[in-house]
């Protein structure tokens, strides 16, 4: 290491670089400077390829986490003895995502407003008795709720985001049963 250390020092004091490159790039004027580009072009995807390469060395093919636990894999990691709701449950738990418990709750939730959806629908309109600020806060709570209720791609709820999910709903509720909100 020390007689590597002490090959770099040499090279930097005799500026051994930019000499290869002057002279590379000079020496009877072979290479055109659009050459020298091109040749540098091709230089940095080979580095970029390299790196890419080793990334997926390093890091391998993994595989994505489903966002719901597979029943197999449920039913592997638990005894007998729990019911199948539990197992369910409980692997809700472990993946950290409590997505399918909120969906229900938001759809029981536009239905007791009166208001079905399927998936894949717009947000319905939103009537919002209050100011400008309030209105939009609101409407922003429903297109929320709408999505993870009826919208195509699942969305993750954390035991973190649960509490204030379940606000939510319950606020959302509280104002279309005291009319201050209309969904529909």
């Amino acid at each position: 290491a020390d007689r590597a250390n002490e090959h770099l020092e040499d090279a930097e004091q005799r500026d051994l670089f930019n000499h290869w490159t002057h002279r590379f790039l000079s020496e009877n004027d072979r290479i055109s400077p659009w050459r020298a580009v091109g040749a540098l072009f091709v230089l940095l995807t080979l580095v970029a390829l390299v790196v890419g390469f080793l990334r997926l060395a390093v890091h391998g093919f993994q595989q994505q986490q489903p966002i719901a636990p597979s029943l197999a894999r449920l039913v592997q990691q638990q005894g007998p003895t729990e019911s199948l709701m539990e197992q369910r449950s409980q692997g809700m738990f472990q993946v950290n995502n409590l997505w399918e418990v909120g969906r229900q709750l938001a759809r029981q939730t536009f239905a007791a407003a009166g208001v079905a959806g399927k998936v894949g629908d717009p947000p319905p309109p939103v009537a919002v008795a209050g100011g400008w600020w309030q209105r939009r806060m609101v409407r922003l709570v429903v297109v929320r709720l709408w999505a993870l209720a009826y919208g195509r791609k699942p969305r993750t709820v954390s035991p973190a985001q649960w509490p204030a999910l379940l606000r939510q709903l319950g606020a959302l509720r509280t104002a279309l049963a005291d009319g201050s909100v209309r969904v529909g």
